[in-house]
């Protein structure tokens, strides 16, 4: 994680991490060494952001890398197995009908997706993209 790579660098403790963007120590070290955002994602990312403000070294340390802040919440490609995960769901929703922690699942990998996609793409070619995808069912 980009995050982690920063705050090693710059030598910015968990705990201080943690306490800087008001979630636990747990919820810290799951973003940081697995990728894995809390449910209440805009919240933590909210938290992040903020810490990022108050910590002018962490935003000079981005720039000095070529980077942007957004970039801190999408993990690297080998954190997750997206086509196992999505084969993985898929298959639950097939044989046992959807049901709440399943969509919730897909919510939440559909998030994972759209960051992804934000990083790499302008958001305006991604709006313009989803439009056409919508007009495309018939609306």
């Amino acid at each position: 994680m980009l995050l982690k790579q920063c705050i090693t660098e710059l030598k910015i403790s968990q705990k201080s991490v943690a306490e800087g963007i008001g979630w636990s120590r747990t919820a810290v070290n799951l973003f940081l060494n697995q990728g894995r955002i809390p449910v209440d994602a805009e919240r933590f990312r909210a938290g992040v952001r903020r810490f990022v403000e108050q910590n002018p070294q962490i935003d000079t340390w981005l720039t000095e890398n070529g980077t942007h802040i957004e970039a801190l919440f999408v993990p690297p490609a080998a954190c997750v197995d997206l086509e196992e995960v999505i084969i993985d769901l898929v298959g639950f929703a097939a044989l046992y009908g959807p049901r709440t922690d399943t969509l919730n699942r897909f919510a939440r990998m559909s998030q994972y997706l759209l960051e992804c996609l934000r990083a790499v793409n302008d958001t305006a070619e991604i709006e313009t993209e989803a439009a056409r995808l919508l007009g495309m069912r018939g609306n």
